[in-house]
């Protein structure tokens, strides 16, 4: 995991809760529409992010559970990530700088 980054966050096909102004990375699942990478769009009202588990045929005889999404043109959003303010990035640092206090 990189310092800039938070950890990645398992998509469950609901709402994200994503602060305002946030840059996100996602990973998606199968084919379909995917927003250009590094494009700027409003995440929560991307239709990637809604999907439902649903049982598809993928044969004569048998059929597997996959993330369908409400518009199954789009490809679903299985993960995220939120990137760090700078701020915070600066803050560890100097906090992991910061000698241990030692109790005499």
């Amino acid at each position: 995991m990189s310092e800039h980054w938070g950890p990645w966050i398992a998509h469950d096909g609901a709402a994200p809760s994503i602060p305002l102004g946030s840059v996100v990375e996602v990973l998606f699942q199968g084919p379909g529409v995917k927003p250009e990478e590094g494009s700027v769009c409003d995440l929560t009202a991307m239709p990637g992010f809604y999907w439902r588990w649903k049982r598809v045929r993928i044969g004569w005889f048998s059929s597997e559970m996959r993330r369908v999404c409400d518009d199954p043109a789009y490809a679903p959003v299985i993960r995220y990530r939120i990137r760090r303010p700078r701020g915070m990035v600066v803050l560890d640092r100097i906090l992991a700088d910061l000698p241990e206090q030692v109790d005499a």
